[in-house]
């Protein structure tokens, strides 16, 4: 799309600025777009732009939906966007991918891979993991 600035002349719209300078790694532009999307509702371009800023190490937005969306029992949705937080080793994504294993919200239930991710962290100083695996198993 162009529009036409205050003397007449062709401009980028800034949607299309802000999506170039995405996809050259602007990280800024990546969250703009992420939030953007977020408030229109539009997953796929959620998820495309969540991908771009995890794979710059910046997983706060994407963190705080998946978080969201689990508290409001959107348990397949919140899985998947821990599972792609949890690929850059973030401890909290890997904390809720161990406790919706235990449980078996938004994916199989698999309490020994919930074991060996809690005990992972637990391992690696997270505490809600170790009250985790002493409230919820026998083994530690």
């Amino acid at each position: 799309q162009s529009q036409l600035n205050p003397d007449g002349e062709n401009r980028i719209s800034s949607i299309s600025f802000y999506r170039a300078k995405a996809e050259q790694g602007d990280y800024e532009a990546q969250e703009f777009l992420a939030k953007k999307y977020i408030q229109e509702n539009d997953t796929e371009n959620i998820y495309k732009y969540f991908c771009m800023l995890i794979k710059s190490g910046k997983c706060a937005i994407p963190l705080e939906y998946a978080v969201n969306l689990y508290h409001r029992n959107y348990f397949r949705q919140s899985f998947k966007f821990f599972t792609l937080i949890s690929e850059v080793n973030h401890p909290i994504a890997q904390y809720f991918i161990g406790t919706m294993k235990y449980n078996g919200f938004g994916c199989t239930q698999d309490k020994e891979e919930s074991f060996r991710i809690l005990k992972n962290l637990a391992d690696n100083g997270i505490d809600q993991a170790s009250e985790f695996l002493k409230y919820h198993y026998d083994k530690q």
